[in-house]
């Protein structure tokens, strides 16, 4: 969750002059649900055991990451996972913790994974026009609002986080109505399969991402081809 807030500060204002020029909007707080990991309904120990297994997807780069691994993704929405991997038709999910244990994944699942091969951010998106209308006393305090609230919100999502995959993994589960006990097998995370994806990220996923987002939102005539390249896929 550390380095994914790193990414999304660093990230910040090149997405916010992208925001600005295509839709007009400024993104005032963005949060994170938590860290997408790995729930499987067979033993898995390392990413070596997901080759030829069929992996449940939601974006192109995880697709990348997954076909490089041996594994075979399967785009799926949200609800439509838990029959999936009751069926047998996806061998394993990617989610948050938080979100699988509401979604009831561990009723269909044995084995989390908690290595984190990406992170699922929101934004609260505000008007520009709206927020130029402002006076400066009123922007920075709308300002200094948005931040607070971020802030709050990264916080309970490391909370959320914690909590669920303890509930989720047969540890201490509050009794609040929130999250349901399990008893998934929690695997220890290898600093093997952290290098790899590091490696995948860096060699493959990156420039994928850069060339899409290049054909998506081709260069300004203000920009030269290396600085559209930059904000459009760094």
């Amino acid at each position: 969750m550390d380095e994914l807030k790193q990414a999304v500060d660093a990230y910040r204002e090149a997405f916010n002059a992208r925001l600005g020029e295509k839709f007009g909007v400024k993104a005032v707080a963005i949060w994170p649900f938590g860290p997408q990991v790995f729930l499987c309904n067979q033993p898995v120990e390392t990413l070596d055991d997901l080759q030829g297994l069929k992996v449940r997807s939601f974006t192109a780069s995880m697709s990348t990451l997954l076909e490089d691994l041996g594994a075979t993704p399967v785009t799926l929405s949200f609800p439509e996972v838990y029959p999936a991997l009751q069926r047998g038709v996806a061998s394993c999910g990617v989610t948050s913790p938080t979100s699988s244990n509401t979604g009831k994944w561990p009723e269909v699942t044995s084995h989390l994974y908690p290595l984190s091969v990406s992170g699922s951010v929101q934004a609260h998106l505000v008007n520009l026009e709206w927020l130029n209308s402002l006076s400066e006393e009123q922007n920075a305090a709308f300002e200094a609002s948005m931040a607070e609230m971020e802030t709050g919100f990264w916080a309970l999502a490391v909370e959320t986080n914690d909590v669920a995959q303890s509930c989720s993994t047969g540890g201490d589960c509050p009794d609040d109505g929130l999250y349901t006990s399990y008893d998934m097998t929690l695997v220890p995370v290898s600093d093997t399969d952290k290098a790899t994806v590091a490696e995948v990220a860096a060699t493959k996923i990156l420039p994928e991402w850069a060339a899409r987002c290049e054909a998506g939102y081709p260069a300004a005539p203000r920009y030269g081809t290396t600085q559209s390249a930059r904000h459009g896929g760094s």
